[in-house]
C-alpha cells in the first residue's frame, strides 16, 4: 500500500480518516506539499481584519501589534535564525492578520534549515500557524495559506506543511488548499533538546522519495 494520498480541494471528512490510516500509524505527523493551483476557490479577508507580511529583514523582532510573549518568542526565533544566516535563502517571513491593533493569526513560511532538511533549495515550508482562540473558525488560516501560495509562487517551488495527525482543523485547511499528503514521520530531538529538533519523514510515497 502506497503512503500517498491525493486530497481533493472539495473533499469531505472521509479523506481525513484515510490520512489517519496511512502506513506507520504510530508516527505522529503528516507531511504534505502543495503548489498554486487553478480551480481552487480562494477566499477574501472579511472586514474588520487587515493583513501584512512580516519579514525579519525589516529589523523587527515581531509584528508591531499586541500579542502574547509566547508569540513574540516564536517570531524572535525566526529573526535570530535569519540573521545567523542559517536559512538556505532569505525567503522567510509570516503572513499576519490583525483585528485593530491585535495580532489574531499568523502563518509563517521558511526555506530549508535544520528543522526541515527534506526541503529542496526552492521549496518553502508553511508553519507554524496560530489563530487567537476567539477568532477561530472564520477562515483566517485558509486565507493566510492561500495568500502565501499566491505571493511566493515560483516555477518548480513546492510548499510543504507538517501537521499532527490528530489536528483535524489544520488538515481541513490544507485539504481545501489542494495539498497532498506524501508521507508520515516524527519530530526527533537530539539529546532531548527541542531547539535542535528536526522533522523526519518515515513512511513515504514515491513523490516524497523522489525529492528526499
Amino acid at each position: 500500500m502506497e503512503a500517498v494520498l491525493h486530497l481533493d480541494p472539495a473533499a469531505s471528512s472521509s479523506s481525513i480518516s484515510l490520512a489517519q490510516n496511512l502506513p506507520g500509524s504510530d508516527l505522529a505527523y503528516l507531511f504534505c506539499f502543495g503548489q498554486l493551483k487553478e480551480g481552487v476557490r480562494w477566499s477574501d479577508l472579511p472586514s474588520p481584519y487587515t493583513w501584512s507580511i512580516w519579514s525579519p529583514s525589516k529589523g523587527r523582532f515581531w509584528p508591531g501589534a499586541n500579542c502574547t510573549t509566547r508569540v513574540k518568542l516564536r517570531f524572535a526565533f525566526r529573526y535570530a535564525v535569519f540573521h545567523l544566516n542559517l536559512f538556505i535563502n532569505a525567503d522567510c517571513g509570516a503572513l499576519c492578520i490583525f483585528r485593530g491593533n491585535t495580532l489574531v493569526h499568523y502563518s509563517g513560511f521558511t526555506p530549508r534549515y535544520w528543522r526541515f532538511r527534506f526541503l529542496k533549495d526552492e521549496d518553502l515550508q508553511i508553519g507554524d500557524t496560530w489563530t487567537h482562540p476567539s477568532e477561530r473558525g472564520r477562515g483566517l488560516a485558509f486565507f493566510a495559506v492561500s495568500q502565501i501560495l499566491a505571493l511566493k509562487h515560483k516555477t518548480r517551488r513546492r510548499f510543504w506543511y507538517v501537521v499532527e495527525k490528530t489536528n483535524l482543523p489544520s488538515i481541513r485547511v490544507i485539504e481545501k488548499a489542494g495539498f497532498t499528503v506524501v508521507g508520515q514521520g516524527s519530530f526527533v530531538e537530539p539529546l532531548r533538546i527541542k531547539l535542535f529538533g528536526t522533522y523526519r519523514i518515515g513512511s513515504q510515497g514515491p513523490l516524497a522519495s523522489a525529492r528526499a
